[in-house]
């Protein structure tokens, strides 16, 4: 029994040296572009940039144009997810939901570029979807503990959960001038509810990101506006 568990655990490490991270996609740029991210200290495996000499873009910007929200290389995506086009899709248009209903009045989303509006733009550049029964085994028999938890050690990721993973662009509404850029990802917690839905992980990461925009702005309010 226990050279079966090592010789699974084995296997996983292989899958695992092999595994996709998060990628660069192209959304934000080009290589160069993405050599201009660092890692955020405040958040775990998060990158991010912004212009120099802007030390935080809601002292500059009070209002938003949200773009719609992208799959980036659609097809390529639900081929590679086993997820339907559709229910990716609609991945998409919770986010720009949440993005706008998180911002609310303080923050409001208008249609026309203005002086103190910036534009954001959103591609979801991956997704991996929660398989709940799997889930529940890996959570319950030794075998799979060891198993999601050595998958764990290795790629970052517990088995059987779900992933989600967005690339962001902040620019001037007016002059399209670059101001931040942001990528993230996010798999599921092991022990979460939110595995017996198949998107349920992608969809509360999808709100931890509007409320992670949501709460930098309002932590950017001290700094005074330019006159």
């Amino acid at each position: 029994m226990k050279q079966s568990i090592w010789l699974l655990c084995l296997l996983v490490f292989m899958a695992g040296c092999s595994a996709k991270q998060v990628p660069e996609e192209g959304f934000l740029g080009d290589g160069f572009t993405y050599s201009l991210l660092r890692e955020d200290p405040s958040l775990d495996g998060a990158y991010a940039w912004r212009t120099p000499g802007m030390d935080m873009v809601a002292a500059h910007y009070d209002q938003f144009i949200i773009n719609d929200v992208e799959l980036w290389l659609p097809e390529q995506m639900a081929d590679e997810s086993g997820i339907a086009l559709e229910e990716l899709q609609e991945l998409t248009v919770a986010m720009r939901e949440a993005l706008v209903i998180t911002l609310g009045t303080d923050y409001p989303v208008v249609d026309d570029p203005g002086p103190r509006v910036a534009r954001l733009e959103i591609a979801i550049t991956e997704v991996q979807e929660s398989k709940p029964v799997m889930n529940t085994i890996t959570s319950i028999l030794p075998v799979g503990i060891v198993l999601s938890f050595a998958k764990k050690a290795v790629t970052g990721d517990h088995a059987n959960v779900g992933a989600i993973a967005v690339e962001m662009k902040v620019r001037d509404s007016m002059t399209g001038k670059r101001l931040a850029m942001f990528r993230d990802r996010k798999s599921g917690d092991k022990y979460s509810t939110d595995n017996y839905k198949k998107l349920g992980q992608a969809k509360t990461a999808i709100q931890e990101w509007a409320e992670l925009v949501r709460k930098r702005m309002d932590e950017a309010r001290v700094v005074p506006p330019p006159q």
